[in-house]
């Protein structure tokens, strides 16, 4: 059997950090896939809540348990990250923006946590897969 091979340009680093988003735009028009149907949150400026999977210099994927992501759509990350050894003995924040470039749902997982009031077996979790459209902000 032939092994896969490794398109990405950059690594992926696995890495669980809080993340906030917030959604700047509406997907493109007429694309006919079935994410991009998904519902605005009621204000542009309503933070949307996960963890991240897996983190990159081109892009992030997270989980959350909003719907509200779909194709296409701008948003905004800010990623948590604590104090450690080796990195910062403070808390920082990685700040940026992107696109989303695909949303899907996602099994509950036991091992991640669960938004507050959410028992596990109930809700949907989704996987959000954005890039990055310009450098990111480390700020510690």
């Amino acid at each position: 059997m032939e092994k896969a091979v490794e398109r990405r340009e950059h690594p992926r680093t696995k890495l669980r950090l809080p993340v906030d988003c917030v959604l700047e735009g509406r997907p493109p028009a007429g694309t006919g896939k079935q994410s991009d149907r998904l519902p605005m949150p009621p204000s542009a400026e309503a933070v949307h809540h996960g963890l991240t999977l897996d983190l990159s210099p081109r892009g992030v994927y997270f989980e959350t348990d909003s719907d509200a992501f779909a194709c296409g759509m701008r948003v905004r990350f800010d990623l948590t990250v604590p104090p450690g050894e080796g990195h910062s003995p403070y808390q920082g924040r990685i700040r940026g923006q992107g696109e989303v470039l695909r949303v899907e749902p996602r099994p509950l997982n036991a091992n991640l946590p669960l938004p507050p009031g959410e028992r596990r077996g109930e809700g949907q979790r989704f996987g959000v897969a954005a890039r990055f459209s310009e450098p990111v902000e480390f700020l510690f």
